[in-house]
Parts: structure tokens; C-alpha cells; sequence
């Protein structure tokens, strides 16, 4: 799995690079592919992030979300020919159905489908290739790992919702204001009490 850093990249060779600065990794991955298209002959030109292409998230009802792939990356074929790929890096877990872990993968692996969906449409409309790369395509020795045994199946749209963890600290607005009528009677239930025990107070002094 790749590890979680996030940081500044500075290429050696600033004149293939054609993205946008500062050049920010998300994972060791990406900085190890960021060093990749720097310095390898092969590539002509390379962008991080270099386009934001909407998409229907099919986790969530009526939602139209942004999704940003890793890398355009153009370089010299084996026909000896320029080619430009749009490239994403994820871990086979939420690449490949059959590596899934766990029902959070599954869930992750739909809402992937639906973006690189659109960033296969993006790219041919545009005349290049779009292509997921994970840890059987970067590193060597993990192109033969076995699948799951016992596969975790995929998940459909509507079984998202139990699947989906709660955002902790947040109330309905009905929990909410029935809290606060209770802590306003008690309030009052309290204030009421005090003035009863000042009156008798009051009286017993007199008598």
C-alpha cells in the first residue's frame, strides 16, 4: 500500500514539466512516479493534476463531483512515436474488484468506476488513452499476486448508505432543538423551584 505523505516535488528537468506549481504529492507513490517522468528519457512532457472532469458520485443521490486524475503524461512509444496517457495511481484494494479488501473497498472501488468512466470519455474525445496504474504495473514482484479467495462481492448503490461511516458530531436539527427544549425547561423547572424556597423562606421568617 502506498504510504500517506503528502509534500512539495521539485524536478530536476523544470522544462518538461507543463502543470500548474507547486507540484504536490498525495502518497509515496506518486512522488516515486513524479521522480519517474523527470528523469526518465522516455518522457517528452508530464503534468500533475492536470485536469478537473465532473462525474455522477453514485454514492450519493443527485451528486455531481469533480475528479482530478494524477497525471498527462506524453512520451516516445515503442513505435517510436509520442503518446499521452491520462494516468491515475491506486492500490489494487480499489483498483480490482477481485483485490478488495473489505466492504469500504468495494464502495470505493464503485465511486472509482464512475470517475474513471468519465476520464475514459475525457481522454477519447481527446485522441489519448486513460489507464489506472497500481502496485502489479509500478513495482516489480506484485504483477503476479493472487486475488482474494473469498472476494468481497461489489457493492450496488444501495447498499451504500449502511456502508457508509456517520460523520461523528453532527445532530439532526430535531435532536438539536428538542436538546435545547429540554435544558430550557429545566431552566425554568429550576428558576420556579428557587422562587418557591424563597417565598416559604420568606414566610417562615415572618411568622
Amino acid at each position: 500500500m502506498p504510504r500517506a505523505v503528502k509534500g512539495i516535488f521539485k524536478p530536476q528537468n523544470p522544462e518538461k514539466y507543463t502543470g500548474d506549481y507547486p507540484i504536490i504529492y498525495r502518497s509515496s507513490w506518486e512522488h516515486e512516479f513524479m521522480i519517474y517522468c523527470d528523469n526518465h528519457p522516455g518522457v517528452v512532457e508530464w503534468a500533475s493534476e492536470p485536469v478537473s472532469i465532473p462525474y455522477k458520485d453514485p454514492t450519493r443521490e443527485r451528486s455531481q463531483n469533480l475528479y482530478v486524475p494524477d497525471f498527462l503524461v506524453t512520451f516516445v512509444g515503442k513505435d517510436k512515436q509520442l503518446t499521452s496517457k491520462l494516468i491515475e495511481i491506486k492500490p489494487m484494494a480499489e483498483a480490482l474488484t477481485e483485490h478488495a479488501r473489505t466492504k469500504k473497498d468495494a464502495v470505493v472501488k464503485m465511486k472509482n468506476d464512475a470517475k474513471w468512466a468519465a476520464a475514459q470519455a475525457w481522454a477519447m474525445r481527446r485522441g489519448i488513452d486513460f489507464q489506472v496504474m497500481h502496485e502489479g504495473d509500478m513495482f516489480h514482484g506484485h504483477s503476479n499476486r493472487e486475488p482474494r479467495k473469498n472476494p468481497i462481492r461489489p457493492v450496488v448503490p444501495a447498499q451504500v448508505k449502511k456502508l457508509m461511516p456517520k460523520k461523528p458530531g453532527k445532530k439532526s436539527t430535531a435532536k438539536v432543538l428538542r436538546s435545547l427544549s429540554r435544558r430550557r425547561k429545566a431552566t425554568v423547572t429550576g428558576a420556579v423551584k428557587k422562587a418557591r424556597k424563597a417565598r416559604k423562606v420568606g414566610k417562615s421568617k415572618k411568622s
